[in-house]
């Protein structure tokens, strides 16, 4: 059995590789890197791998406890979102967000708790992935959601 830690890190790692392989990038090799997820020539950047927020219609990031997961996104130089499917048979897509330190809006979610809302408006769209991959996002997500996830496998 697949515990939602081990979801959460294939999710993470499927979306790292992605961006890795459609922009032939250099992964960092630690994992734990808390500054980026690896770098494009003498750029760092950052790989999210989520569900798009169909309130905002924007990539939501909330703060992690240690508080270093805004500082982390803000101190890259590119920003990536790896978009999770919503259907067993849809693409996931990589999107890279353009002027990422500015353009989030302020949202917050059902308890009260600040994110950041960043427009898929202003991301464009880099690549998409191809339908094992898709899939295993997509089946990895469903097992850790909590909220209006419509279960279905094709």
């Amino acid at each position: 059995m697949v515990s939602s830690s081990d979801s959460r890190f294939i999710i993470g790692d499927i979306g790292e590789k992605a961006v890795e392989a459609a922009l032939k990038t250099r992964r960092s090799d630690d994992w734990y890197d808390d500054s980026k997820d690896g770098t494009i020539g003498g750029m760092t950047y950052e790989v999210k791998t989520i569900r798009l927020n169909n309130k905002t219609k924007g990539f939501w990031l909330g703060e992690n406890k240690t508080r270093t997961m805004w500082k982390k996104v803000d101190g890259v130089d590119m920003l990536f979102f790896v978009m999770i499917p919503e259907a067993a048979d849809e693409p996931a897509a990589i999107y890279l967000c353009i002027d990422h330190k500015n353009c989030w809006e302020p949202a917050r979610r059902n308890n009260g708790e600040g994110v950041r809302s960043y427009p898929l408006s202003k991301c464009l769209r880099i690549s998409t992935l191809g339908t094992q991959m898709s899939r295993t996002l997509y089946e990895h997500s469903t097992k850790i959601s909590t909220y209006r996830r419509n279960v279905n496998y094709v």
